[in-house]
């Protein structure tokens, strides 16, 4: 139904950019990401510089594994907008690609930009632990902590590294 809304507003003159992009949030939301993706991607070909359509094309390609589409729409999107968020969601993308230096500089950018984010803190944090980089991750998931004591993806890491690093007891 919200599907033939969308066209109903496309007859009615909205611009079609626009309606395209309501659309791929809308399939986006029913699970249907090929389509979605689809969708985003003609929205761009009438708004190339919309950073909104952007993110939601890059999450819609995360969620469907497209990893290499998704880094590609997060990184316009940056040189559209840089923020800490954008790099930490690029981040995220290249840590799932495996490509761990390449994450790890997307973090840092992240927390460069916002050196009291929490989340930005804890995704750096868990990343240094899993390349090896034991007092750096120390101290990033420890600020994260500090930062918000809710934040339970630190918690977790900060866990995993006391006991990989044989501080406390299995």
């Amino acid at each position: 139904e919200s599907l033939s809304l969308l066209g109903q507003e496309l007859a009615a003159g909205a611009p079609p950019g626009a309606v395209r992009h309501n659309r791929g949030k809308t399939l986006a939301a029913m699970g249907r990401g090929r389509e979605a993706i689809a969708e985003f991607e003609e929205a761009l070909q009438r708004l190339p510089d919309r950073v909104e359509i952007l993110v939601d094309l890059a999450e819609a390609c995360k969620r469907s594994r497209e990893f290499d589409r998704a880094e590609k729409a997060y990184l316009r999107a940056l040189a559209l907008h840089p923020s800490a968020s954008l790099w930490s969601n690029l981040g995220v993308v290249r840590k799932r690609k495996g490509d761990q230096r390449g994450a790890r500089e997307a973090f840092e950018k992240a927390v460069a930009l916002a050196p009291r984010s929490s989340a930005a803190r804890g995704n750096l944090g868990v990343l240094l632990a899993r390349m090896g980089w034991y007092a750096e991750a120390r101290r990033e998931l420890e600020a994260a902590r500090r930062l918000d004591p809710g934040n339970l993806d630190a918690a977790n890491g900060l866990g995993v590294l006391l006991v990989r690093t044989g501080e406390v007891d299995r």
